[in-house]
């Protein structure tokens, strides 16, 4: 093969108008025009890298010089970065998001929080990382504090991250909060180092305004309150079940500081398909058990679901029912 790299070029055919056109970071264009120069220099021999952004951004930087335009797919197209994507939720959740779109430069490391959701008692927040080094082997996800109209609202954080290339990441952030104020609240929100082995200190900081009322209003709420006694004296208390398009729990509180046992949740609805809850975020005797993925959908569209509480794979206690 004799063809030079603007011969191969010449020759792509790529719809740019079915690419939605997004702004890049100072990051991501250094990045990008970076790859796009080592894959000049290195002719046919292409890294995977440079294939992945040849196709969009080769026109433009070789007229332009620029690629500040450039309609990108991959790592800027930014409904990878929608919460509900990322948890697998095919429905619009454009009622209850918040987006924010605001990005903070600290060490070589760019965040941005592209959107949050507020559902009831749980603050939800997309996270981009964007390094200018390679984090691939050590790029775990931020996690952070948060403080409503100016006070602190939690306890610790839990996160969900993926790679999306060897210089960016993304995470969606899940903060529990207590006594949410009713309507539009003021956010702050501190997110610490995203990489492993680093000081786990705030240094990003973001400042806006959301709103969780909506989710709230569809949200689905039936009291349980009932009393469970395990072998070792413990006790746990189911509280309540609350369910909309995002999540779906069962509230506990017990009478030990953390429960010792491998307890699950599972029901049938009313046409015999199967839910499973399994346990999730515990903290001083309260917590809760969590729908699996796998059965989100279902109980999304039951009628009733019939629950029972195993503990060690051994049924306790008495059935009840979701309504």
């Amino acid at each position: 093969m004799d063809k030079n790299i603007y011969d191969l070029i010449n020759e792509i055919e790529t719809d740019l108008e079915s690419y939605e056109k997004v702004e890049l970071t100072q990051l991501e264009e250094k990045r990008i025009m970076k790859k796009f120069r080592n894959g000049l220099t290195k002719g046919l021999h292409m890294n995977k890298q440079f294939k992945k952004y040849i196709g969009v951004a080769a026109a433009a930087v070789i007229v332009a010089g620029t690629i500040s335009a450039v309609p990108v797919m991959a790592t800027t197209n930014p409904t990878l970065y929608k919460i509900a994507s990322f948890l697998g939720i095919e429905k619009n959740m454009e009622a209850y998001e918040t987006i924010v779109g605001k990005e903070v430069t600290k060490d070589g490391i760019t965040m941005k929080i592209n959107e949050v959701i507020i559902d009831n008692d749980k603050l939800l927040v997309s996270v981009t990382t964007t390094s200018e080094e390679n984090i691939s082997e050590n790029y775990r996800g931020p996690g952070g504090f948060v403080y409503i109209n100016g006070e602190a609202v939690n306890g610790g954080a839990r996160w969900r991250s993926e790679l999306i290339d060897d210089y960016t990441g993304h995470s969606v952030i899940t903060f529990p909060l207590k006594n949410i104020p009713e309507g539009e609240v003021s956010v702050k929100i501190e997110l610490n180092t995203p990489l492993s082995g680093q000081q786990r200190s705030p240094h990003w900081v973001y400042e806006f305004k959301a709103d969780g009322e909506a989710l709230k209003q569809d949200t689905h709420r039936v009291t349980i309150n009932q009393t469970y006694s395990l072998e070792n004296g413990e006790q746990i208390r189911l509280l309540d079940y609350k369910g909309n398009l995002i999540s779906q729990s069962i509230y506990y509180e017990a009478s030990a500081s953390f429960l010792t046992h491998d307890m699950e949740i599972i029901g049938a609805d009313e046409k015999g398909n199967k839910v499973v809850f399994m346990g999730g975020d515990e903290r001083a005797g309260k917590g809760e058990f969590v729908v699996k993925e796998e059965y989100r959908d279902i109980i999304t569209n039951a009628k009733t679901i019939t629950c029972n509480v195993y503990v060690e794979d051994e049924k306790v206690g008495e059935t009840f029912v979701i309504e």
